[in-house]
């Protein structure tokens, strides 16, 4: 199987999986009175709107990327155990605050310092950006000192 091939069928399958985990999210926040309700200004929708979308998302994050671990489909050369596991643990600090703040409306501040800490888990784990893609299609741009 090519290379493109492959990554259209995680594509898609990853899509799917997206889309089922946010009915079932959509479900348990009806069931479960996670609402956000229309109050005006910012809020301009008209319904009731069930929130948790990021849970699903989520799941389907570490699903797939528990699939990949099992089939190897990362490159060890390039991506470590540890750094996939650090990304795990910071994608689930940020579904739990975002849980939480769907569920309890939580303080930005409070947010801000999990975001941070989930930030602080992915860097002590070993991960480092070294350039940035140019989605222009120039060539990437080096952060030569700014990283590890």
């Amino acid at each position: 199987m090519t290379l493109p091939v492959f990554l259209l069928i995680v594509g898609v399958v990853s899509f799917c999986i997206s889309v089922l985990g946010a009915i079932v999210t959509c479900r348990l926040a009806w069931i479960g009175g996670v609402m956000d309700q229309p109050k005006g200004g910012r809020k301009i929708h008209r319904l009731p709107t069930p929130l948790l979308g990021g849970l699903g998302i989520g799941a389907t994050i570490i699903l797939l990327t528990m699939v990949g671990l099992r089939a190897s489909w990362f490159p060890s050369s390039q991506i470590q155990p540890q750094q996939l596991w650090g990304f795990l643990v910071a994608l689930l600090f940020l579904m739990a605050v975002g849980y939480a703040d769907d569920r309890w409306d939580i303080s930005p501040w409070f947010r801000a310092f999990v975001y941070a800490a989930a930030c602080m888990v992915v860097v002590c784990t070993g991960t480092t950006v070294h350039q940035l893609t140019n989605w222009t299609g120039g060539a990437n741009i080096p952060l030569h000192g700014w990283t590890g």
